[in-house]
Formats: structure tokens, sequence, C-alpha cells
């Protein structure tokens, strides 16, 4: 088989055991940007991204998938891509509907879906949605409110996507 790493591609995903990472984030946590005052800097973009998680988890996925390269393929294509757009499409149609009983049945899909591939962000936005929709005979959330986590889950839905698609591209076919 392929293993994990064949799975989830070159470049897509860093261990925490890799050494490179470690030394990295050991280097900048010692540096004196973490003090207060002045001599406070920025953080690059590859210095954050040691801090940050993508959008999808390959390397947890791979692992899920007992490190079957063709079925992490098959879980996103299908399940982000496909299921995913109809139901994010759907979220925008019910959310312009007002139809609150539709946009609860999608934001609950999109929320277990993102927790099954590893897209944390979109999970967060996804199940903070769908607490601001609570129960179905709740009174209904904020417009503002409403708005803003139908769009978060949106641009998550988006990045966790596009994170995908540019990941795919460097994988072994």
């Amino acid at each position: 088989g392929e293993g994990v790493e064949g799975a989830c591609c070159a470049g897509t995903g860093r261990r925490h055991s890799d050494p490179q990472a470690t030394d990295a984030a050991a280097s900048l946590l010692s540096e004196e940007r973490w003090a207060f005052g002045s001599s406070q800097k920025t953080f690059s973009s590859q210095e954050r991204k040691l801090f940050t998680s993508p959008p999808v988890n390959l390397v947890a996925l791979a692992e899920r998938c007992g490190g079957d390269a063709p079925l992490v393929r098959e879980v996103l294509n299908s399940s982000l891509c496909d299921q995913g757009e109809v139901h994010i499409n759907s979220i925008d149609a019910a959310f312009a509907a007002k139809d609150l009983s539709q946009l609860r049945f999608d934001a609950d899909f999109m929320q277990g879906m993102a927790s099954n591939i590893g897209a944390d962000d979109l999970n967060r936005s996804a199940s903070f949605l769908v607490f601001l929709l609570g129960a179905p005979h709740s009174d209904p959330p904020a417009p503002r409110a409403l708005a803003g986590a139908v769009g978060q889950v949106r641009l998550d839905f988006e990045a966790a996507v596009e994170y995908w698609l540019d990941s795919r591209e460097s994988c072994e076919e």
C-alpha cells in the first residue's frame, strides 16, 4: 500500500514528530518576540504555518482510512466536493428563503461531514450554526448572527475545498 504519507501526499501535512518542525517551533518560542513591549515581532507566513492546522487534516483522514490513498481521494471527492457543494448551496438557499428547518438539516450535515474528514474550521463553524439554530421549535436566531454564521460556514467550506483541490494536484495517481 501507499501508506499514510502516500495518502496525504508530499507537502500537504506535517507530523508533530517532524524534527524540522519541532526545531523551528522551539526556535520561534525561544525568541524575544514573546516578550511584551516594543521588541515584539510579527510572524512570517512560513512561521504561522507551524502553528495553524490545514483546512483538512489529510494525515488524520489517511490514518482513519488505513493509509488507503484511493479511499482518501474518494472520501474527499464525494463527501467534501460533491455532497458538500449540494449542502452549502442548500444552506444559502434555505437562508435566503428563511427556511430554518432546511438550514438546520444542511448545517448538521456539514458539521458531520467536516468532523469525519478532519476539516476542523468547517466543523467549528457548522457546529456554531447548528447551535445558533437551536431546537426545531425554539425562537429563531438574530438575523445578523445567522447571516454571519452562514457566511463563515461558506468561507470555511471554500477553504477546505480549495485546500483539497490544491493538495490533490500534487498527489501521485
